[in-house]
């Protein structure tokens, strides 16, 4: 107890100043250093309670300031909102233009030959140009941009992927990429787009204060997901939760409500934008009142067989993408090449089958609907079934394995609703087989459950079922749509990772990972430390900063301790540049030529030999052997990093990464230092440890 009171004094004395009624900021670094935990405006530690004192008085100008904040944060987001959906409908119209002058060019033609000339050579050219914006002006615009913001949301930045080049990039390339007619989709370009409006406002003057605020920027590109999936499909709830089961392990409960008013937002501009009528999209059905009868088992098989395909289809998306990778056939390597024989497959695959030239908007409608398909999709019986059924199995195989392909090509391009589509298709199968058996059912049903199991089996999300419901605004068949997706999820986690953990590693992103608590709870931090950080010593010269420096090659930061190991700080190992380059400016203005190139050489590792004399080598010792004021503005020394002790179990360490989005942490032994955990030390533990 007299420990107790002992820190309950020194936290008070520290933190807390009568006299001057106000309470100093303290720190989630200064908390969890201290190996204490928020909770409730308290800080708790082990079997005791430290409560900030009742009457802390709160003051106007304090309170204007949180005020001022949260305007500023829900202005952000509806700008990120109305942007996205405007951005998304410009590209829907643009694109689709695109595909009817195809087809007005191919009304021209005059012999079969100079179809399928017309059709193949406009394909080409434009897939062409959709592969040169990732040449051309940024690399970070290719792929749908999913894998890459789950890694940015996790605390790693990604260069150039949230720049202006690259959403002009993913812009334009998306349009010329749908214009070519590939089987790709568009949701996950619209989150990646969203997401870099959502930056570039808060890059804005007026809005600067959010980007400082790590936690506020997370909680605008979390909403940027829900905002980018709202432009696509107009599912505000869908795509709220769909956001939050994308992004990451741990969500805060209360920052949800951003998500879902950002995604309100996008889908009232979507809603009137498409009164407009200018592009298709998902319509509504009405299938009455639907009760399961002896037709729940078709709907497990549904579930069940359309997650094996979905599993195939992420194993042969990253078999492909590794074909490429490994230049297994060295010819197709090439960007334009690889591009060039993708688009000349897929627009002969579609020419002949004219079924795959129908958008993917109108084919969904076509399989969600309660009427009876149209005769262009009724083929000759097999064993005596329908027709349908064998049309549709060919037209849903064509459909996967151009999307497959397709998707591996270096543009912008998404799996989404392509996707969805598929799985409509082969849920029409499964109810058409039902109604071929007698049972008295909607064949669309079936459909609408196999697009959420579909897609729900390759995303490992279960708010695509919730995302239908919003599209088709009916909820009758609610029972059939939970068995059949929980069992898609189930079956597809079980045998293999979602499509985007899949394209993290293929990409070799530093993600992290989730880990059973069973697999790590033998381990404790002392047995990952690295111990081989360079450091900083507390009283060091600018030759200690250079050498530390020259050594940190795989760290942004320098700790510093003091001659006994203690961990006393941190310094940014920017900040050690910006601080050597100011005192080479100022501390060798009367030094000769010879040793400022001498000591500049050295600043900036050019391997150039000066010969000096005793008189120049002086003067160089005396300025490596000049002392530093650790408390410089420049450096912004970090008193209070973050750290764990020696012990402390390996999970809650792995915890304390997920909820902090941190880089790295510091390991000690009762303040001693011990090692350094990165970032990288859990994303390359063994796949075994994987869930």
């Amino acid at each position: 107890m007299d420990n107790d009171n002992y820190l309950l004094e020194s936290f008070l004395e520290k933190f807390y100043n009568p006299s001057q009624q106000i309470l100093p900021r303290v720190s989630v670094d200064t908390v969890v250093s201290g190996n204490c935990y928020m909770k409730n405006d308290a800080i708790e530690r082990n079997s005791w309670m430290i409560a900030l004192p009742s009457h802390y008085p709160i003051t106007k100008k304090s309170q204007r300031k949180v005020r001022r904040g949260k305007i500023l944060l829900f202005i952000a987001l509806i700008i990120t909102a109305v942007f996205s959906a405007l951005l998304a409908f410009f590209i829907d119209v643009v694109s689709q233009e695109l595909l009817f002058l195809r087809l007005d060019l191919l009304s021209l033609a005059e012999s079969h030959v100079v179809s399928v000339l017309i059709w193949v050579a406009y394909s080409l050219v434009f897939s062409l140009i959709a592969a040169s914006f990732g040449d051309w002006l940024c690399q970070a615009a290719e792929g749908a941009g999913f894998a890459e913001l789950r890694v940015i949301l996790t605390g790693i930045e990604i260069p150039n992927f949230l720049e202006w080049k690259t959403l002009i990039a993913k812009t334009f390339g998306l349009i010329c990429a749908i214009g070519a007619g590939l089987s790709i989709g568009k949701e996950g370009p619209n989150v990646h787009m969203a997401s870099i409006i959502a930056e570039r406002v808060i890059s804005l003057g007026p809005f600067n204060k959010i980007k400082r605020e790590v936690n506020l920027r997370y909680i605008l590109l979390t909403a940027s997901i829900a905002a980018g999936t709202a432009a696509t499909f107009g599912t505000p709830l869908g795509g709220a939760i769909f956001g939050i089961e994308l992004t990451g392990t741990y969500f805060f409960v209360n920052n949800f409500y951003k998500s879902v008013f950002c995604s309100l937002v996008t889908a009232y501009m979507f809603h009137i934008l498409q009164s407009f009528e200018i592009v298709p999209q998902i319509e509504k059905v009405s299938y009455g009142h639907h009760t399961l009868c002896g037709d729940f088992y078709i709907h497990i098989i549904t579930g069940f067989i359309i997650a094996i395909i979905g599993v195939t289809f992420v194993q042969a998306v990253q078999k492909l993408t590794k074909f490429r990778s490994q230049k297994i056939v060295p010819w197709l390597y090439h960007r334009y090449r690889y591009a060039a024989a993708i688009s000349i497959f897929t627009s002969l695959t579609t020419f002949y089958a004219i079924w795959l030239r129908i958008s993917d908007a109108i084919l969904i409608n076509l399989m969600f609907s309660s009427d009876k398909l149209p005769d262009s999709w009724v083929g000759p019986e097999i064993l005596g079934l329908p027709g349908q059924i064998p049309i549709l199995i060919l037209v849903a195989f064509l459909k996967i394995l151009l999307l497959s392909i397709d998707i591996t090509i270096q543009a912008p391009v998404g799996f989404f609703t392509p996707c969805i589509c598929v799985g409509a298709i082969l849920g029409r199968v499964f109810g058409e087989f039902s109604l071929f058996l007698g049972y008295p059912t909607f064949p669309g049903i079936y459909a609408a459950v196999g697009a959420a199991s579909l897609a729900t089996s390759t995303t490992h999300t279960l708010s695509v079922a919730l995302m239908i419901f919003e599209m088709i605004e009916d909820i009758h068949f609610l029972v059939p749509m939970c068995l059949s997706v929980f069992i898609s999820y189930a079956v597809s986690s079980y045998s293999h990772k979602s499509i985007y953990d899949t394209l993290i590693a293929i990409k070799n992103l530093p993600f992290l990972p989730i880990y059973k608590r069973w697999s790590t709870n033998s381990c404790c931090a002392r047995d990952v430390a690295d111990p081989s950080i360079p450091y900083i010593p507390k009283y060091c010269t600018l030759r200690d900063l250079i050498d530390a420096l020259s050594d940190s090659s795989m760290f942004s930061v320098l700790p510093v301790l003091d001659d006994e190991f203690y961990l006393i700080g941190e310094i940014n190992a920017l900040n050690v540049k910006k601080y050597l380059s100011q005192r080479f400016e100022n501390d060798t203005r009367n030094l000769s030529t010879k040793a400022r190139k001498t000591i500049w050489n050295e600043l900036t590792e050019t391997p150039l030999f000066i010969e000096m004399t005793a008189e120049v080598k002086l003067q160089v010792d005396e300025f490596w052997e000049s002392s530093v004021n650790l408390w410089s503005e420049t450096l912004k020394f970090n008193t209070s990093p973050l750290f764990v002790s020696q012990k402390t179990p390996l999970y809650k360490v792995h915890y304390i990464f997920m909820m902090l989005g941190l880089v790295h942490i510091y390991v000690v032994d009762q303040g001693k230092f011990v090692g350094i955990i990165a970032h990288s030390c859990f994303s390359h533990r063994p796949k075994t440890e994987e869930f």
